[in-house]
């Protein structure tokens, strides 16, 4: 069965066979989000984006959460007690 043929069965276009993701480099947000973390360790993900946007980095917040989340960033809530 050919190529075509096989796309065609399952209703796909062929470019989609050959499509191959391109993946960005993210060594700066990596970089940036590391030395905020570092010097305020109270801040949570939106203090740091915003701060990052202050410093002219114009990345998707999308893009800079799921950076944040892999490197385990995440702060816990707190609770409060009663």
């Amino acid at each position: 069965m050919s190529l075509r043929q096989a796309c065609a069965v399952f209703n796909i276009s062929t470019s989609v066979f050959y499509y191959r993701a391109k993946r960005r480099d993210d060594t700066e947000v990596i970089e940036q989000l590391s030395k905020l973390a570092g010097l305020h360790r109270t801040w949570g993900f939106w203090m740091m984006y915003h701060r990052l946007r202050k410093l002219q980095y114009m990345w998707n917040h999308k893009r800079v959460y799921r950076i944040y989340t892999a490197m385990r960033l995440n702060l816990r809530n707190k609770r409060k007690k009663r």
